[in-house]
């Protein structure tokens, strides 16, 4: 991204190059709406969003918006307005979900905007599609899933092939207490 200097102070243009970093190296970011909040509510938010490889930041519209221009998440635009922050989450897009869902419920103020997964940048999600994000299992809840479902049908050979040499060591048993 070429900036002018000349149309920019330095300070701008650094936070503008940090945005636009921070958002390409983004799996899902999430849009809010923080006005009424307070410190101690967003810090808690920030820590528990910190445990999920996440960040919750608050932006400056018009630099942010400059900064999207650079990214595939140029929708986002039209939603900055007001006391707006982003949730930019790495690595897994349910977690920040399930966490946003459960902060907008202790925390009445904050107001989810909408959402975008950036593997899916032209679709905009609105707050019932992040909801329905939410209820998705967890990334480790699916891969227990996935193990026990790829390890049960060998785990029922396993015992079937074993169940033969058990029933010919019964057989063996029986005619030997028979025949005593």
């Amino acid at each position: 991204m070429i900036l002018k200097r000349d149309k920019y102070p330095n300070h701008k243009t650094d936070t503008i190059v940090n945005y636009t970093n921070l958002l390409n190296k983004a799996d899902v970011v999430f849009v809010l709406n923080y006005k009424g909040s307070t410190v101690e509510e967003l810090t808690d938010f920030r820590k528990n969003l910190a445990g999920v490889n996440s960040k919750f930041k608050v932006i400056k519209n018009r630099l942010t918006k400059i900064a999207l221009n650079d990214t595939k998440l140029s929708i986002l635009s039209d939603k900055l307005s007001a006391d707006t922050a982003l949730v930019i989450g790495h690595d897994d897009v349910v977690a920040p979900a399930k966490i946003i869902i459960n902060e907008l419920n202790n925390n009445k103020k904050l107001k989810l905007i909408g959402g975008i997964i950036t593997d899916d940048s032209e679709n905009f999600l609105e707050e019932i599609d992040v909801v329905q994000l939410s209820k998705i299992a967890s990334r480790e809840q699916l891969l227990v899933k996935l193990v026990y479902c790829l390890n049960s049908p060998i785990t029922g050979l396993v015992r079937t092939l074993n169940e033969i040499p058990t029933k010919l060591v019964r057989v063996l048993d029986a005619i030997s207490k028979k025949a005593a």
